[in-house]
C-alpha cells in the first residue's frame, strides 16, 4: 500500500516525478536558514485557496542544475533547484510555477526535469510536430513567473512530451573544427614577424644589462 509521500490540494494530482543526485541533495540542504524563512508562506491557504499576493522572488543563486517547467501552452522556464526546499514526508510542497490565463483553454503542466545546461529539449506537439531547442536558450526565472513561450502554437495543438537529450557529437566535433579553422587562418608571416620582433625586444634587454655591468 505504501505511505503518503505529499498532500495535494483539491483538484490537484500527481503526473510525475524524478529521482535527485545526492550532490543536488546536498546543495538544497546548504541553503541559508534565511533565505529559508524568506520562502517559508508560499503555500499558505486561505480560505481554501492559494493566496494570489506571492512575492516573485529571484534567487541571488541563479547557476544549475535547473528544474524545466514545460507547460501544455508552450511556455517554459528553467528554476534553480536551490529554490525547492527539502521538506518532511507529506508536506504540501512549493509552487514551481504560475499558469497563462487563456479564454479558450486552461493551461497545464506538461513537464517538469532536472536539467544542466549541456542537454537540449525536445517537445513533441499533439499534431506531431517535434521542436528541438538548447537547455541555455531558456530563461532563468523565479518559482512564481509564468515563464517564456518556448513554442508557438495553434489554437487547437499543445505539448504532449517532453525528452532530454545531451548535446551530439556531431555539434562537438564541429565546435572543435571552428577553432582548428580559426588556428589556420593565422598568417605564418605574422608569426614570424612576431618572433622577429620579440627576438629584437631580447637582444637590446641583453645589450643593456652589459652596460648597467660595465
Amino acid at each position: 500500500r505504501g505511505v503518503k509521500s505529499m498532500k495535494l490540494m483539491k483538484d490537484d494530482e500527481l503526473i510525475s516525478m524524478d529521482i535527485l543526485p545526492s550532490s543536488i541533495v546536498d546543495k538544497i540542504a546548504d541553503i541559508d536558514e534565511e533565505e529559508l524563512e524568506l520562502e517559508e508562506a508560499d503555500l499558505e491557504l486561505e480560505n481554501g485557496e492559494i493566496e494570489e499576493e506571492e512575492t516573485e522572488e529571484t534567487s541571488a543563486n541563479n547557476s544549475g542544475p535547473w528544474a524545466l517547467v514545460i507547460t501544455t501552452g508552450g511556455y517554459g522556464k528553467r528554476v534553480p533547484v536551490s529554490q525547492f526546499t527539502l521538506q518532511n514526508r507529506g508536506g504540501k510542497g512549493r509552487i514551481a510555477t504560475k499558469f497563462k490565463k487563456k479564454k479558450r483553454k486552461q493551461d497545464k503542466l506538461a513537464s517538469l526535469r532536472i536539467v544542466n545546461e549541456t542537454e537540449e529539449l525536445i517537445m513533441i506537439t499533439t499534431r506531431g510536430i517535434i521542436i528541438r531547442q538548447a537547455i541555455d536558450a531558456i530563461s532563468i526565472q523565479s518559482r512564481s513567473a509564468t515563464g517564456v513561450r518556448v513554442q508557438k502554437l495553434d489554437d487547437a495543438d499543445s505539448i504532449a512530451e517532453v525528452a532530454l537529450v545531451p548535446a551530439t557529437e556531431e555539434e562537438i566535433e564541429e565546435t572543435e573544427d571552428i577553432d582548428v579553422e580559426d588556428m589556420e587562418d593565422i598568417d605564418a608571416e605574422e608569426i614570424e614577424d612576431i618572433d622577429a620582433e620579440d627576438m629584437e625586444e631580447t637582444e637590446d634587454i641583453d645589450e643593456e644589462d652589459m652596460e648597467e655591468e660595465e
